[in-house]
């Protein structure tokens, strides 16, 4: 069964039928042809499985994304996000760091200052101009969609649990340093 599907998969991929289209068309045909199910029973399950809350709030939540940005609101929370902090040096982007860490519920293992918190720095150089580029990232994948892309502001030096771990691009810590925090209950 599993190589038919296979089969048919890379087929439908080489007649350049889109992916969802080879996906699906693929298991369907593989489900009919190849097991004792009934077609009635498979559409059903189908759309019994769209039938669920969480697969409609994706598309709801980037239609009502591009509602925001076509009025004008997303520019809107920003110059207010600015206007409520923009005063403090990185005061959006330190909004951000605090609402991600209540958002992913790692406060206050992380972020936070007090005892026991794991706490990161980085010193970026806000005056500083540089290019990204794929061979910089010290990553494994070594893949982004931001390489070539320009920017202003590079950071120059990171401090994990009071040691460098990098400064001025050269990497100083060794691999499995890093530790997994783990989110609240």
């Amino acid at each position: 069964m599993t190589t038919i599907l296979i089969i048919l998969i890379l087929l439908l991929l080489v007649t350049s039928a889109p992916i969802f289209v080879a996906f699906g068309l693929a298991a369907f045909l593989t489900v009919i042809f190849v097991t004792d199910i009934q077609p009635v029973i498979l559409v059903q399950r189908i759309f019994g499985g769209l039938d669920q809350f969480a697969l409609m709030a994706l598309p709801f939540f980037i239609f009502a994304a591009n509602i925001m940005d076509a009025g004008g609101l997303s520019d809107r929370l920003l110059r207010w996000a600015r206007a409520l902090v923009g005063h403090i040096t990185g005061g959006v982007a330190m909004t951000a760091q605090v609402s991600s860490m209540f958002l992913f519920n790692i406060y206050p293992k992380k972020g936070s200052l007090t005892s026991g918190a794991d706490g990161d720095v980085t010193i970026v150089d806000m005056e500083k101009k540089a290019t990204i580029k794929r061979e910089d990232l010290h990553s494994k994948s070594k893949v982004t969609a931001y390489d070539g892309f320009s920017v202003q502001g590079w950071p120059i030096q990171t401090i994990v649990r009071c040691a460098t771990v990098m400064k001025d691009g050269e990497i100083f810590g060794e691999p499995g340093e890093g530790r997994l925090i783990r989110r609240n209950k």
